[in-house]
């Protein structure tokens, strides 16, 4: 049993959430700024969470364009990190394409990553 799935046994009661108008607008105005640090980009993934199990960290969110794969990497301030695995509905996968919703897995990391954040991720090099 992979590492999400031993995190997520326990079902969660889905909830719907009304967004305000104003709250959008914040979104709309995070996601403009600009922190990361890529040249060339293969996939952008839209930060909806952050949980820091046991000195790793699981990143919750959205493949806005491109896909991601273990070790692809990007640097936010001047930090770099590398995916170690990608999951969808809690269940490792080989990638995650544009327009899904998942997770991403990274080893010791100390960056500082907010919700609304957008991670633009490239290959490594070999």
């Amino acid at each position: 049993m992979g590492f999400l799935q031993n995190l997520f046994k326990q079902k969660s009661k889905q909830t719907q959430v009304i967004i305000p108008e104003h709250v959008k607008e914040r979104e709309q105005q995070a996601e403009d700024k600009v922190r990361i640090s890529v040249k060339q980009g293969l996939g952008k993934f839209k930060v909806n969470g952050i949980f820091a199990p046991k000195g790793t960290t699981l990143i919750l969110g959205k493949v806005l364009s491109g896909q991601l794969r273990p070790g692809m990497k990007t640097s936010v301030n001047e930090k770099e990190i590398i995916i170690t695995e990608v999951s969808l509905a809690y269940k490792k996968v080989e990638q995650l394409l544009s327009n899904q919703e998942g997770s991403i897995l990274l080893d010791k990391f100390s960056a500082r990553i907010e919700i609304g954040d957008i991670l633009e991720f490239k290959q490594q090099e070999k």
